[in-house]
């Protein structure tokens, strides 16, 4: 678990790197503290992209196109506002993004997809 704090906004619960089965679901934590759930972000980082794709705003919710993809499980009592990634694929093997706004607190995590040929392995 991270804690980043810069003023009173704080990230307290941060996502770490999770492995998920092609087809299942994936969950990423992040909580921040209670009085700034109204600047949380979720974004996402394809490897060699300059740019951040835009999932979640707390303002907002999940962006249109979005939401077939990925759900928010948000409880602002503790501050969480949790990624689900709906039906893990490949192409979502990337660096998921948790952040404060524009404020530059922000942590991250990588998805790895564990394909069909690795799943009959580890199934021998």
């Amino acid at each position: 678990m991270l804690t980043a704090v810069i003023g009173e906004k704080t990230l307290v619960t941060s996502p770490v790197n999770t492995a998920a089965r092609v087809s299942s679901q994936a969950f990423f934590n992040c909580s921040t503290s209670v009085n700034v759930t109204d600047s949380v972000t979720w974004d996402y980082n394809k490897q060699g992209s300059r740019f951040a794709v835009r999932i979640y705003t707390s303002r907002d919710g999940v962006k249109p196109g979005q939401q077939d993809r990925f759900d928010i499980e948000r409880d602002d009592a503790n501050g969480a506002h949790n990624l689900i990634i709906k039906n893990v694929q490949m192409d979502l093997a990337v660096r998921y993004f948790c952040g404060l706004g524009d404020d530059g607190i922000q942590a991250a995590a990588d998805l790895i997809v564990l394909g069909m040929i690795i799943h009959a392995i580890l199934a021998q």
